[in-house]
Order: C-alpha cells, then structure tokens, then sequence
C-alpha cells in the first residue's frame, strides 16, 4: 500500500483541477465534437491557461477577494467569454454564448461554496441573475454543467443570507452540475485522496491530502 502526503497551496490545487479536467474523456471527446462555454472564474482561467488559451486573470473574473475584502469586476471591464467550437477559440459574450450551445455541449461554471450533498453555492449579485440566470435554459437545452471548484470551499451548513462590502448576494444552489474537485483530479492519476484539511501560518494557506494507492 503506498501512502503519501501531499501539501499544496490554492493556486496549484486549481491547477491541478484544470489540469486533469482537460484530459478527461467526456471533456476531450466535446472539446473535439462540440463546443464548450468556459465563464468567468479562478480555476476557469487555470482551465484557459491549461489549454494555452490567454487570457487577463482578473478581468475573466466576475468576482474575487482581493486585498482582504470582496470585489466585483465591472463589466466593462471582463473579458468576452471563451467558446470553444470543435476547439476553435471564438470570443462571446455570455447570451451569445449560451445561444450557441446544444445538447451534448459543455458549459463549465465554478462556484463559491462546496456542500456535502454535493450541492455548489453560488453567490448572484447581478439584478439579472447572472450566469445563474441562464441554468433552466442550459438543462432544457440538454447541456452538460461541469462545476470545476476546490475541496477547500467545503461548508456543512446552508448560510442565511448576508451583505459584503455593501452588496448582498443571493445565493443561487446549482444542483444539475457535475463537480469536479482536486478529489477527481487525483483519481484520475489511481489514486485514492482524503482531503486533510487547510493549514499554513503567516497568511499562507496550503491544502492537505493523503493519497494513497492499492499495488
């Protein structure tokens, strides 16, 4: 029995989603077949990165905590979203983007908060709705929703609702989503993961795991 410890901080654990989400058969085959909607999002950008796609991090960023406080990116300044079509990178803004998915298709949308029923918390500040506006159309039109988030954003309870910095966010509940966390990322290299929990001092924060795989 092999066992090991592996400590890594945030931005690697996204990496490592990104990294082995891309390789993944479903996502290879559509990728090749179909198209795929990437939104906005931290570990979104790594996916970007991964495929050798450029894009600004933070302007492909709705929302971030930045500087020890909440912030929301003005739309004016995001970045179009990136479509990829049989592979072929197209920009789009999100309706346009949504209009030319399929069934079949992949839309990947990460979240805020992890639940234990597998649930993804997503916080909608926009009086539209946002990209959470969008999901009734995306599962009656047959899209497949991946969920790319950390392990780390992991809650036990259902929060009320609550005001940052001035804005209050509803919190949207995604539900028809396939997740994706650094859990399936180590899977797909055979090994088996229990996530240990955060740690770190002098505000650097590293992720824990014990991997372990059967000889």
């Amino acid at each position: 029995m092999y066992r090991n410890l592996i400590i890594i901080n945030i931005e690697e654990s996204k990496g490592l989603i990104a990294e082995n989400l891309i390789k993944e058969k479903y996502f290879q085959h559509v990728l090749k077949n179909g198209k795929i909607l990437i939104n906005y999002g931290s570990t979104n950008y790594y996916i970007l990165k991964a495929l050798d796609i450029e894009v600004d991090y933070e302007n492909y960023l709705a929302g971030k905590v930045k500087d020890g406080e909440f912030q929301i990116t003005e739309a004016s300044k995001r970045e179009k979203l990136v479509l990829l079509d049989k592979g072929k990178v197209k920009r789009v803004m999100l309706r346009e983007g949504v209009e030319m998915l399929s069934k079949g298709d992949l839309f990947i949308k990460g979240g805020n908060i992890l639940f234990d029923d597998a649930t993804v918390g997503v916080f909608a500040i926009s009086e539209t709705g946002g990209t959470v506006g969008f999901i009734a159309e995306l599962c009656t039109k047959g899209i497949d929703i991946i969920s790319p988030i950390s392990i780390s954003k992991r809650a036990l309870n259902y929060p009320k609702q609550f005001t940052i910095d001035g804005y209050d966010p509803a919190i949207y509940y995604l539900k028809n989503t396939k997740i994706y966390t650094e859990i399936d990322a180590f899977k797909r290299s055979n090994y088996n993961s229990i996530f240990l929990g955060m740690n770190g001092i002098f505000n650097n924060s590293f992720l824990v795991f014990e991997l372990t795989e059967e000889e």
